[in-house]
């Protein structure tokens, strides 16, 4: 009669098999190539705080700084929270997390609401055109490049493209924003007086950090749009949508889905208000 102690079926390649999936294991582990460690070096990489500009008089090319949406809420609609202000940031998802540290070429762009600078909402101004322009005041109505402050093997810049009919749409639609490695015509932008009947004054005059202004796509002449009413819960939590979109009123004035800030680093003396007359 067989007992407890008698070994029935395949126990033997039932044994090697365990053995062989902890040598992988442990090899894996040496290698630091566990879906856990990858994971843990992707967010050590993405989260890594960043130092913005100093704070000056005005925004130049060549400032780290965090492009900010101030008065659209930082949660979702019938949410428990109450904080307002949400930033431009890159996004990942699973398949983009296992092949790489970093952020890749054709990542999305969304609006976080957690504000603290890291290497996912932290963006470079670059000159548009082949001039050396470090260090010189970004001017109102003047093209330039978004690109993020690290990526893994190549720039990557802020960009849309208008949609096919093949093609993705974005939030609601619309046109979407993703990050790219090509900046073209279709990552240039440039910056609008917030009062559209101070635009034509306020053509070519710098204008200073946290002060709320028009983000325009130069190619569709359409705007940097948070879109509040997409929320995600994405690896890195919750978010929601960014487009290229214009949302206005009825007297064409852009609303707060468009109204933005070049944030940099805070200072005592940073006003957040509207300007009451020109820039």
């Amino acid at each position: 009669m067989y007992s407890s102690n008698v070994r029935c079926g395949n126990w033997t390649e039932n044994i090697a098999l365990s053995e062989e999936k902890l040598k992988l294991y442990v090899m894996k582990r040496d290698r630091e190539e566990l879906l856990v460690q990858h994971t843990r070096k992707v967010f050590a990489n993405v989260f890594r705080e960043v130092q913005l500009a100093k704070p000056g008089d005005f925004i130049t090319f060549g400032s780290c700084v965090q492009l900010q949406a101030p008065d659209m809420p930082g949660f979702p609609p019938r949410s428990k929270y109450s904080n307002y202000g949400v930033v431009l940031a890159g996004t990942m998802n699973e398949r983009d997390i296992d092949t790489a540290h970093h952020f890749l070429d054709g990542c999305s762009l969304v609006c976080s609401p957690v504000l603290i600078p890291c290497v996912r909402n932290t963006f470079v101004i670059r000159p548009a055109d082949c001039h050396h322009r470090e260090g010189d005041n970004l001017m109102f109505d003047q093209a330039f490049l978004l690109q993020l402050i690290e990526s893994g093997r190549e720039p990557l810049y802020v960009r849309a493209e208008t949609p096919t009919v093949s093609s993705a749409h974005g939030p609601m639609e619309h046109n979407p924003v993703m990050l790219s490695n090509n900046p073209d015509c279709y990552a240039k932008w440039k910056v609008l007086y917030w009062d559209p009947n101070m635009r034509f004054e306020t053509a070519g005059a710098p204008f200073p950090p946290s002060t709320r202004v028009v983000i325009c796509h130069v190619m569709t002449g359409l705007c940097l749009a948070v879109e509040y009413c997409q929320w995600y819960l994405t690896i890195f939590g919750p978010d929601c949508g960014v487009s290229v979109h214009t949302y206005a009123d009825v007297h064409r004035r852009e609303t707060a889905e468009c109204l933005w800030m070049f944030v940099t680093e805070k200072s005592s003396s940073e006003n957040t208000e509207c300007p009451a007359g020109s820039g």
